[in-house]
């Protein structure tokens, strides 16, 4: 779905506060799972999220479903965490994480049924997942059916 915006995509989110968000995420991975060293951020897009948090001391790995984003993830991130290409729905990997995160509405990009089960089963017991998505005031009354657009 984003593959042909990978290029321009991070322009287009100029006006996120992504410091102030991440901030929060890190204080829900700090608090519910203090002793956490490694996750994953689902729908990384970009790989924005899944670099904070490399930088933030966490050995990380990215997974999306759109190539363009993961060239533009691994170019973003110069070897600070590792990426995948995998469907949301289908999480694999190697080996249990501690954390999971779905970011930016991740979720909300799911066309055909969702299932945590592959996200549960790739978490460490105590393992934590953390999603955001919009919510139904949202999607109606801001978003509804107007059109945005952006110069970048």
């Amino acid at each position: 779905m984003f593959g042909s915006l990978a290029g321009v995509y991070d322009r287009f989110m100029y006006d996120a506060d992504y410091d102030k968000w991440f901030a929060g995420v890190l204080g829900l991975i700090k608090s519910v799972c203090p002793t956490a060293r490694e996750g994953l951020d689902a729908a990384c897009g970009s790989g924005t999220f899944t670099l904070k948090l490399a930088d933030a001391g966490y050995r990380m790995t990215g997974s999306d479903i759109s190539e363009e984003m993961l060239s533009e993830a691994l170019q973003k991130g110069k070897g600070r965490a590792g990426f995948i290409r995998q469907d949301l729905n289908d999480i694999r990997l190697n080996r249990p994480v501690d954390f999971i995160t779905i970011l930016c509405d991740g979720v909300n990009y799911v066309t055909e049924g969702l299932s945590f089960r592959s996200a549960y089963d790739a978490l460490n017991p105590g393992g934590v997942l953390i999603f955001d998505i919009s919510s139904e005031y949202k999607l109606s009354e801001i978003i509804g059916n107007n059109t945005f657009s952006d110069d970048c």
